[in-house]
Order: C-alpha cells, then sequence, then structure tokens
C-alpha cells in the first residue's frame, strides 16, 4: 500500500470541535432514571423480540423495548395528522443550528430532474499537500489510499452556477463526517428500515461559507474581519470566495479544506454508558448504498463480513441548502417534517456532493496488565448488571408472595427493599463502591485479580456395552495458554503494492497438550490417540437493535471452553448461550412479574429495561475460515500437516498418557468454509479474497475474532478448544 505522506508541522490553524463543528445527530442528554407506567410497559413488552422455539421458557413474548414510547406523549408521531413544522428564524442566532438538527428531514434535489439544482455543478478534489493560492496541487486519488487517525485530507471543492440566473442559497459547508447505517429486518419498505447514526461531524469554517473571512493557514493574517471581495487564483483563474451567499451565473468559485483525522471521537458517542472502548474510531466496514454507486465497480464487493445493509463510512461532504421558492420547488410534497423560515418557506438541499475515504485506525497495542485491568472491568460491569436484573426480579418475587398472602399496598411501602432499591442515595453508594473496586484494580493495591493461565477442556470417556450399560475409561483433557493472539492487520489487495508485507505478523504458533488419564483398568482397552486437528479463524459480528449495547464485549462472553464434547459437532459454548439466553430469560421473568403486579409497585429504571433488552435482541453472525497448510509440531521437531487425517499417538509417563505439540497457522492461508477443497495456488493470499478489518466495538456494532481448534480422536470423540484473536493495525506496519 502506498503510505500516505505525513506532516510534521501543521500548516493550518488547529480548533477543538466545538458543537457547531462536532456534533451528535442523536439527542444524548444526561436525564435522570425514568420509570414505565404500567400501560406503557405492557405496550413495551409486546415488542418485535420474540424468543425461538429452543429458549427453555413457557413465556413466548419477550419485552426488547425496541419501541418505548417516548416521554413526551405529545412527540409520538403517530398521533399527528398534519405536518409538523420547525421554524429556522433568519433574525436568530441558532437558525444554523436548527437547520443542523434537522439536517435530515430535509429534502435533497441533489439527484432530482430539477433545471436549477441539477445545472450547479459541484465537486470534491483531493490534494497531497494544503491548497494554497497561486500554488500549483498535485493531486491524488484518495480511493488509493488508507488513512489513519492523524492523517490530513487535503483539497477543495470547485462549484459553478451553469444557470443564466444567480442562484441565492442560505447554507454551504464542508464537513468530514462518519456515518454508521444499519438496515433493520422486516417487510416494510427498505427506506423506511435504513437507519444513519451521524457519530462523527466535523466543520472546516473557512471552507465554508462565513459572513467574515477565517484565517485558514498560520501564514494568513486577515486584515479586516468582513471580506467582500473576491479573490481570484491564477492557477485555474476560480474564485476564492463567494459574495453575498449567490453563485453568479458562469463564475467558478474555489474553496480549500483541511482536516486532521481525529484519535478519538467524543464522550457523548457513548453517553448512555461511558465505555471507553465505544469512541474508538471504528474502521470503514462494509458499503453504504450511496458508496456502493460511486466506487469503482471493482471494489464493490467488499468482503469483509459486514452484516448486509449495514456500514461504517467516512467521507468529505460539500452542501448547499437554499430556499424551495429560489428553485421553483412548489409542489405539495406531504412530509412528517419540514423545516421553513418565518414566512413558510421550505428549507431543502439543493445540491452536495461526497467523496469518501477509507480509515482504518492504528490498534492501541496495550500491555498484558492493561488488558488484564480492562478485563476485569469489564466482567466486574457485566456482574452489576447482572446483580442489578436479579435484585429486580427477588424484589418484584417477593411483592408478588406478599400480594398473594393477603398483604397490602402500605405493606409493601413499609419493606425495607422496595424503599432502599430506588433511593438515588443507595444508587450512588453501589457506585461508588463499583468504582472503588475498579480504582483498586488499577492500582493494584487492595485488590488481586488470579486469572487461570490455562484453558482446560475435560472429557469423560465412556464406552457403552450391550442392553445399555457404561464403562468409564477415564478422562480426556485438552489445554493451552490462556493468552491473547495478535494478528496484523492485512490491507485489501488494492493497497498492497508498494508496501513490504510483515508476514511473521500474519503466522501464529499454538501450544497445545493433550493427555488420558485412564481410568483403574486398562486390560484390553485401546489409548485413543489423535485423528483430527482442525483449526479455524472464526469472524464474530455483532449487531445492535434500537437500543445501544450497554457493555464492553470480551472473549469471556464468547466463549468459556468449560463446556463437554462436542454433540453433532456443534457447541453450546457461545455468545448466544452465554449472554443472548440469559437476558431472554431475565427480559421474560420481568415482563411477567411487572404484568401481574404492575409497574406502579416495581419500579424499574427505564434504562435497565433497555440495557437488558438491548442484549437480549443483539444480532449476531458469525464467519468460519479454514487456515489451509497448517501444521502440527512435535517437541522433537516433526512437522505433519493437517490438512489431511493425522494419527499423532499419546506417550505414557507415571500411567497416565499425553502428548505436546504447536499449531502453527497462517492468515494468508485463510479460506472462506465450504470452499472446495483443493491444493491452494502458490501465490494464494487471503486479501485477494477477503478483508479482516481490525477488532473493534462501538454501542451499535462489534468485531472480534478468535482460534477454534476442533480435535477429533479416535474413540469417536470430538473436543472444540477456542482461544481469543485480536487483529490489529500495528503502528509502524
Amino acid at each position: 500500500m502506498e503510505q500516505k505522506p505525513s506532516q510534521k508541522d501543521d500548516p493550518v490553524w488547529s480548533i477543538l470541535p466545538s458543537y457547531d463543528m462536532y456534533q451528535n445527530t442523536f439527542n444524548g442528554g444526561m436525564d435522570p432514571p425514568q420509570y414505565g407506567e404500567a400501560e406503557s410497559v405492557h405496550d413495551s413488552i409486546h415488542s418485535s423480540l420474540r424468543i425461538s422455539s429452543d429458549v427453555p421458557t413457557e413465556v413466548t413474548v419477550v419485552t426488547s423495548y425496541e419501541n418505548l414510547p417516548n416521554v413526551d406523549p405529545a412527540s409520538d408521531s403517530s398521533s399527528v395528522s398534519t405536518p409538523s413544522l420547525i421554524v429556522a428564524d433568519e433574525s436568530t442566532n441558532t437558525w444554523r443550528e436548527t437547520l443542523l438538527d434537522n439536517i435530515h428531514n430535509l429534502r435533497n434535489f441533489s439527484s432530482s430532474d430539477n433545471p436549477l439544482t441539477q445545472n450547479v455543478e459541484l465537486s470534491v478534489h483531493f490534494t497531497e499537500d494544503v491548497g494554497k493560492h497561486g500554488v500549483v496541487p498535485k493531486h491524488i486519488d484518495p480511493s488509493q489510499f488508507e488513512y489513519k487517525q492523524g492523517d490530513y485530507l487535503n483539497g477543495y471543492i470547485l462549484i459553478r452556477n451553469k444557470c443564466s440566473v444567480p442562484l441565492p442559497f442560505d447554507m454551504f459547508y464542508v464537513l468530514f463526517e462518519g456515518n454508521l447505517t444499519i438496515t433493520e429486518d422486516g417487510d416494510t419498505p427498505k427506506k423506511s428500515r435504513v437507519k444513519v447514526k451521524k457519530y462523527l461531524e466535523m466543520y472546516d469554517f473557512a471552507a465554508s461559507w462565513n459572513q467574515s473571512r477565517v484565517d485558514r493557514l498560520l501564514s494568513e493574517k486577515t486584515e479586516t474581519q468582513y471580506c467582500n471581495i473576491c479573490v481570484n487564483d491564477p492557477i485555474d483563474g476560480s474564485c476564492l470566495g463567494i459574495v453575498g451567499r449567490v453563485l453568479k451565473p458562469g463564475v467558478l468559485y474555489k474553496r480549500f479544506f483541511t482536516f486532521k483525522i481525529p484519535d478519538r471521537l467524543l464522550d457523548t458517542e457513548c453517553n448512555a454508558h461511558n465505555l471507553p472502548s465505544h469512541t474508538w474510531l471504528p474502521p470503514t466496514l462494509g458499503l453504504s448504498e450511496k458508496e456502493r454507486l460511486l466506487i469503482d465497480q471493482r471494489f464493490r464487493n467488499s468482503n469483509d463480513f459486514s452484516f448486509v445493509g449495514t456500514s461504517t463510512s467516512y467521507g468529505v461532504l460539500a452542501r448547499f441548502i437554499g430556499k424551495a421558492s429560489h428553485f421553483n420547488v412548489n409542489d405539495e410534497f406531504n412530509l412528517a417534517t419540514k423545516l421553513i423560515d418565518v414566512k413558510g418557506d421550505e428549507f431543502i438541499i439543493f445540491r452536495e456532493c461526497i467523496s469518501f475515504v477509507r480509515v482504518i485506525q492504528e490498534s492501541n497495542i496495550l500491555s498484558n496488565s492493561e488488558k488484564l485491568i480492562n478485563t476485569e472491568t469489564a466482567r466486574i460491569l457485566y456482574d452489576n448488571l447482572i446483580g442489578r436484573i436479579k435484585e429486580k426480579i427477588d424484589e418484584g418475587n417477593e411483592i408478588k408472595s406478599t400480594l398473594a398472602a393477603g398483604g397490602k399496598l402500605q405493606d409493601l411501602r413499609s419493606l425495607d427493599f422496595v424503599s432502599s432499591s430506588s433511593d438515588p442515595a443507595n444508587e450512588a453508594l453501589k457506585a461508588r463502591q463499583l468504582y472503588t473496586r475498579l480504582d483498586d484494580i488499577s492500582k493494584g493495591t487492595s485488590l488481586r485479580v488470579v486469572k487461570p493461565t490455562q484453558y482446560e477442556i475435560s472429557v469423560p470417556l465412556i464406552k457403552k456395552k450391550l442392553l445399555g450399560a457404561v464403562k468409564y475409561q477415564g478422562m480426556l483433557q485438552v489445554s493451552s495458554p490462556k493468552t491473547e493472539y495478535i494478528l496484523n492487520y492485512m490491507s485489501p489487495k488494492r493497497f498492497k503494492s508498494g508496501i513490504s508485507e510483515n508476514k511473521h505478523l500474519w503466522k501464529l504458533e499454538i501450544p497445545v497438550n493433550v493427555c488420558f488419564q485412564p481410568s483403574g483398568d486398562l486390560h484390553g482397552a485401546k489409548i485413543p490417540h489423535i485423528t483430527r486437528i482442525t483449526p479455524e479463524l472464526v469472524v464474530f459480528s455483532a449487531k445492535a437493535g434500537k437500543h445501544p449495547i450497554p457493555i464492553e464485549l470480551t472473549h469471556d462472553h464468547l466463549f468459556r471452553n468449560k463446556s463437554s464434547k462436542l454433540v453433532n459437532l456443534k457447541s453450546m459454548d457461545n455468545f448466544e448461550n452465554i449472554v443472548k439466553t440469559p437476558m431472554r430469560k431475565y427480559a421474560s421473568e420481568l415482563y411477567s412479574i411487572i404484568k401481574e403486579i404492575g409497574s406502579q409497585n416495581l419500579k424499574v429504571e427505564k434504562s435497565l429495561l433497555e440495557d437488558v433488552c438491548a442484549l437480549a435482541a443483539v444480532d449476531v453472525k458469525t464467519n468460519n475460515l479454514t487456515l489451509r497448510e497448517s501444521r502440527v509440531v512435535e517437541s522433537g521437531g516433526n512437522s505433519i500437516s493437517v490438512e489431511t487425517p493425522v494419527s499423532i499417538e499419546m506417550d505414557e509417563k507415571n500411567g497416565s498418557f499425553s502428548k505436546e505439540f504447536s499449531i502453527v497457522v497462517d492468515a494468508t492461508k485463510a479460506q472462506k468454509k465450504g470452499t472446495k477443497l483443493q491444493k491452494l495456488p502458490a501465490d494464494y493470499s487471503s486479501v485477494d479474497e477477503f478483508c479482516l478489518v481490525p477488532s473493534f466495538q462501538n454501542c451499535k456494532l462489534v468485531r472480534m475474532y478468535y482460534l477454534k481448534v476442533l480435535i477429533g480422536f479416535s474413540t469417536g470423540e470430538f473436543i472444540e478448544l477456542k482461544l481469543p484473536v485480536t487483529i490489529a493495525k500495528i503502528p509502524g506496519n
């Protein structure tokens, strides 16, 4: 991959993101706990999440709180029969903010057949260095680069009004944005199921239209606050200023822009739970519909195992906003919400242009102690969530018992747990206790975190006899060090040229110990030997529903390595059974209790209900990649291919049998499972087939990886060992 040139000195003024430069499209205030009334809880329970038939519970419909009503019933759009009008009063200082807050409610005429809007040319051009007046730029194609945090996006916007009349506008702005697009499942029209969340929004004030001139370069010095003259660039004769918010006929305008990709997102991106990993810059993943239309046809299949209709994307956007009457748009269009000025004239987007860029953040490589702290922190927060849920269920069951015994509401109010559970002081005490524990971990003073150093899976070896009799023959055990393996991120095929590939960072060596402890009598018994070793790399993806994922997922949420042998090659050791099924059960119990005793008797925080249902409704998918050309290396140095069945005997020592070996895998030889197994070409590389983006997680999306090693024995038993893997973009590689 050709490297993006770095700049040692920042040539432009650096401004910290303000609300105007960097806003959250979603509302994210810190509200006090809210409690659902009986009617709203009942309505919320009957939502889209349903328990599958294999979940052991009698309740078939579970709350997901996917459709919780707004706190203010008047805001329910279903009760509004006429369009809601939002007035952006240009005589105030907040009218621009009003437009930006409601930009998704503006009609977009960029792709319409309106003759006026179609005759406004707007294009984005990227340059290697910061654009300057009178300096010939060196153009670059952003699709040939992968950008990271701290990189600059330099370039300019070209604008030309090809109409014969001047075209007034109200706003013109240039921004660097990051969008998360999720297409929800359902039978309704696709447009209504597509949800877009803007998690990054940075404005370039110098490139955008302002009444006053903004100094862009450190070398610039504006003599007057207001600039009503148009300076021409001698390179192409373009006008560098737009006078009077009017695009004159035939005039070519140019606006230079520069963005510096931030290290992190704002903390408000995870306002509800304040989870550090949820504010990392997510990598480009999948392709949005708009990006798919603009990208080269050769690269339209991203092959990065994203959910269908789900993507994270970055781009530089230029947008004009004007009034409908100026573009002869006088139709009566039925909208749920309209933005108008004080005279009733509708605001519209009459022209916009976006150029997408690929962003893959460099990973922050943590030390072992930092990893341990983060894992333990995530465990404590998750256990705290489980504890709060169980506390509410126990409280509800106690209330049920009291009512069933003939108790009265007055008796309930006198119970200590009823008054204390919702007491803000009590909640604050719990929070202090929780964070004291986390602080103890980080300081390493009063709390010692002792974790097992090995994954160990034990399976009893039982031989069935005639007439149903069984005989215990011994215990099979597979173990491996409990460590996190790191693979370096591999760029897609089109970025590979010109970079030295550190292939050693794509290989792993996994030590494994297999032992068999026989029962007392070995007479006539055959010692099991290994007949099959199949390593796979598993791509784990998770997608939230309406509510954000309330925890930081760790590999302990994906597997525990505590399950017994496989049944029909199916494992129960997965996210579905560790997290989703228990959360659905909790949701069912809460629903049953609230339905029976009423929400007026059991006060449950709305945020807690949403957290339970968020985890119960998480959509999960896994993609298994076969690691071809893997080998087993025995302690003596003997190397055995695992492409075909093997026969590895165990060594006897002091009455027990064991075998130590290492499994050597190469991620460049990964292949989609199900692909016809045949000898790989000598030049085969997995980056030619798909892209594995760095591990990340935020409130809506999660991408993680792990190794799955399937070990088969001559007795017919199979043991599945799972090991954590992180794919990271290692700095300098």
